[in-house]
């Protein structure tokens, strides 16, 4: 995440305005002083975030005392579509740190925040950010991207020019090839079981006869594909 690097996206929500500034300039500062590659989205409002909200951050400033939508509220909602995004919350009050457990907060700052006090935390962030990450791809889908843990992927099916994300929250569908996807997945515990499909090795259930049961689906194994998918499975689990 240094110059070049994959860039860690951060939202502030935060009605206050010079507060909201403030935090802005601390990850511009942080940026210049680390040579970290840091997007910065800004929102005055939980709401604001929430209504066009999809899983592409690293990294949630949440302000708790907002009016319209507070920040445990907001958190919540966050939660319903994005397990794996750190969320940190802004209070003047330290007594949230119990309720902070059912959306899996990753840190409390209280206010006013020094410089010095979020550049440390900003360092154990980036750990954590950089140990999540490499499990995480990102799709562009229309006008959309978005960021999404290998783990949740059953499969990779191509139709035509369509490639199809089968996940545990539904199918995502975007524009690309099948060999292009594997070539980005390699390395994550993929294999291709035919031409049309590339399985997540750690969803494969059990393989009978020449289908693989891989979450909720059976898939053909193709004569071409068998052995190198059968060994595939068996250096997955050997590796485990």
């Amino acid at each position: 995440m240094k110059e070049g690097g994959v860039p860690v996206r951060v939202a502030i929500v935060e009605d206050d305005g010079e507060t909201r500034a403030v935090t802005a300039e601390y990850f511009r500062r942080f940026q210049r002083e680390n040579g970290t590659v840091i997007d910065v989205e800004e929102y005055a409002d939980g709401r604001e975030l929430i209504d066009r909200y999809s899983p592409r951050f690293d990294l949630i400033f949440l302000d708790i005392e907002m009016r319209t939508l507070n920040g445990m509220h907001t958190a919540e909602k966050i939660r319903e579509t994005d397990e794996r995004v750190m969320l940190v919350f802004l209070t003047h009050m330290s007594g949230y740190a119990i309720r902070g457990y059912a959306v899996q907060a990753s840190d409390y700052i209280l206010k006013p925040l020094s410089y010095d006090l979020f550049a440390v935390k900003m360092q154990e962030w980036i750990r954590r950010i950089e140990r999540s990450r490499g499990k995480n791809i990102m799709i562009a889908a229309g006008e959309e991207t978005i960021q999404l843990s290998t783990d949740r992927i059953y499969y990779l099916e191509v139709m035509g020019h369509r490639l199809i994300y089968h996940t545990d929250q539904g199918k995502i569908e975007v524009w690309g090839k099948l060999k292009d996807a594997a070539q980005a997945l390699a390395g994550k515990g993929f294999a291709l079981c035919n031409q049309c499909y590339l399985v997540n090795l750690l969803h494969v259930q059990r393989i009978s006869g020449n289908l693989v049961q891989v979450g909720p689906d059976s898939l053909a194994i193709s004569r071409p594909r068998r052995k190198d998918f059968l060994q595939a499975v068996t250096d997955y689990i050997g590796g485990m």
